[in-house]
């Protein structure tokens, strides 16, 4: 079969191609089961595939700009244009929940069984009944602020006022004298006074508002708390949007305060409170009582997301990282606060994720970033595990995209996907992401033509908002994209054999293919000068559906690997590269090992400049 040299023929085989791509590294250092340059494929299976196709859900007409992380109930609730919107995933139907919202980008929440939509200067209360979903707006919890008042107002403290509600009830104590009661020292609105008595509403008083009192035409009865009057104060106009422009909630608190768990809801990313956040009193995110707030550093460190890791809440402003721990005291509940880390944040406020139990986001300076440990001894707690990709000097390296605070990133079968307006960079966590793996050994991979601006997990699957809709990974028989065939390709590193000294003879190489259906692939093979040695083109399974009845008839192709074997015959090589390509509609390329037959010819001799 070989020529009749004086050389052996030896055999080199790359068994697994499973280490992804690593930018800016020299073609022939790195490891040989990584690739210098690769597009649109993915490592799953034990094989190098083509990557999931995307689908169309429902298309949407207004811009995008927000949508709840998970399905409620049936629905996807989103904000889309000035409308609040709900798709019914059973009916394949739209309704508009709300017609006039600002076009700002806000924060979806579900707590106590309802949705609730905060950021846009107002604040939604989303629920489900009888099958319909129904919006409105929050109007707060009504604090009962004081109790025992005698006729005076003046009484025992019991709960602080609402941010979010300028009402506030008072409850007296009355004798069968009791015929006026003096108003509160606040500004009140005399038109809007509600009162009560034993649970009975009261409407025969009169307000006299120069002297500020409450007169009944007729003596009320003795009673211990009650008369209820509920006011309305005036001065509170710019209190309620401390709360609705907060951008980023998070639920956290109590004893049961876990990565799952939360007893409160903490509100902040308001661009006039950059560094504060707020929380609501317990199991209620409808009653943010007043001055329940913290500051964190100053605003040219704002507050950007925030997260759960163990029994701690992260927060992570733009160039630093706080954390938050619960405790119930003797004198009520408190949240310590220390500083996690002075130097790095998090700048990329929509790529915050849990991915195994750890926080891990974008920073556009440093990368990807984990955050290992919440020790606070020596902030080394925080990690970059994109070293691979960072790519400072490529246009397809993670650090060269331009506008990465716009990126989103989530998690879907087993792979993390960092989406940005230029390239998709996707982590292999079901078998990459481990506390003590180094990160060049962390498998990344690269695709194009995915775009999110939000997404939403249901029913096991992740939706993307997009530019048209709600789109979707399709793992289906055939491969194709939203608009135009996927572009796939994997370029292996330059192979010297672990002989870098010595010019060699490439005899043939092998390719592994597993093939189920339509299968197309396209071989290229360089030397050190990147002139083409080979170029080959397979199709295996192929088939013309055209006329197929698809309902009369089943099949199925090749359960084993195809082998795939070329002549190339290339002499005095130093180094040898591989290009595997796909570009076809409805067509896959899965690769699950690559075999080269060469000999050692002799040394390569330098000649000088």
């Amino acid at each position: 079969m070989y020529p009749n040299l004086a050389y052996k023929p030896l055999n080199y085989t790359v068994a697994s191609l499973n280490g992804g791509i690593m930018i800016d590294k020299s073609e022939n250092k790195i490891f040989d089961n990584m690739s210098p340059d690769m597009l649109n494929m993915y490592y799953e299976g034990n094989m190098l595939k083509k990557r999931e196709g995307q689908l169309m859900l429902f298309n949407e007409e207004d811009d995008i700009i927000s949508c709840a992380k998970e399905g409620f109930y049936n629905f996807f609730i989103y904000h889309a244009g000035s409308k609040i919107k709900a798709y019914n995933y059973v009916t394949k139907e739209t309704d508009i929940l709300i017609s006039k919202v600002e076009k700002k980008k806000g924060t979806f929440f579900i707590y106590n069984g309802y949705m609730y939509y905060i950021g846009t200067g107002e604040y939604y209360k989303i629920s489900v009944k009888e099958e319909k979903v129904l919006c409105e707006k929050v109007t707060g919890y009504i604090p009962t602020v004081l109790i025992n008042c005698d006729s005076q107002t003046i009484g025992d403290e019991l709960e602080r006022h609402n941010y979010i509600s300028p009402y506030f009830k008072v409850t007296y104590n009355t004798t069968s004298s009791t015929s006026k009661i003096f108003l509160p020292d606040l500004p009140i609105d005399f038109s809007d006074i509600e009162i009560s008595f034993q649970s009975k509403k009261i409407t025969d008083f009169t307000v006299n508002e120069d002297r500020r009192y409450i007169e009944f035409s007729r003596e009320l009865e003795e009673g211990h708390n009650d008369l209820e009057i509920i006011y309305k104060r005036t001065d509170v106009s710019n209190e309620r949007m401390m709360i609705t422009n907060c951008t980023i909630a998070e639920t956290f608190g109590g004893l049961s305060s876990g990565i799952s768990e939360g007893t409160r809801v903490f509100l902040s990313g308001n661009s006039d409170y950059l560094n504060t956040f707020f929380y609501s009193d317990v199991k209620n995110p409808e009653y943010f009582p007043v001055n329940q707030f913290d500051i964190l550093g100053d605003d040219i460190d704002p507050i950007m997301c925030m997260g759960k890791q163990y029994n701690g809440l992260v927060f992570f402003k733009k160039k630093s990282i706080y954390i938050a721990y619960y405790e119930l005291t003797d004198s009520g509940v408190n949240f310590k606060i220390s500083k996690l880390n002075s130097d790095i944040g998090c700048d990329c406020k929509y790529t915050l994720s849990t991915v195994d139990n750890q926080l891990v986001w974008l920073n556009s300076i440093w990368g990807v970033m984990t955050l290992s440990s919440t020790n606070i001894k020596d902030e080394k707690n925080v990690k970059c595990i994109s070293e691979n990709i960072n790519g400072r000097t490529t246009d397809k390296g993670l650090l060269s995209c331009k506008n990465l605070e716009e990126s989103v990133a989530f998690s879907s079968r087993g792979k993390f996907y960092i989406v940005t307006p230029h390239y998709t960079y996707v982590l292999n966590i079901s078998t990459n992401f481990y506390i003590g793996l180094k990160p060049e050994n962390m498998s990344w991979f690269l695709m194009d033509n995915i775009y999110a601006k939000d997404f939403l997990y249901f029913n096991k699957e992740v939706y993307l908002a997009g530019k048209n809709g709600f789109s979707y990974f399709k793992d289906v028989l055939y491969d194709f994209d939203i608009k135009a065939p996927i572009r796939a390709y994997v370029t292996t590193k330059a192979f010297d054999f672990n002989a870098p000294q010595y010019f060699k003879t490439i005899y043939d190489i092998s390719l592994s293919l597993k093939s189920i259906h339509n299968s197309y692939i396209k071989l290229e093979i360089f030397d050190e000068n990147g002139k083409i040695k080979r170029e080959s083109e397979f199709h295996l399974n192929k088939f013309n559906f055209t006329n197929f009845a698809f309902p009369k008839f089943t099949f199925c192709g090749n359960l084993f690997s195809f082998i795939i074997k070329r002549r190339v015959t290339s002499r005095r090589t130093k180094y040898l590269m591989i290009k595997l390509s796909n570009d076809k509609e409805n067509s896959q390329m899965n690769i699950s090992d690559i075999n080269i037959t060469y000999s050692i010819e002799r040394s390569v001799r330098f000649n000088g400049i």
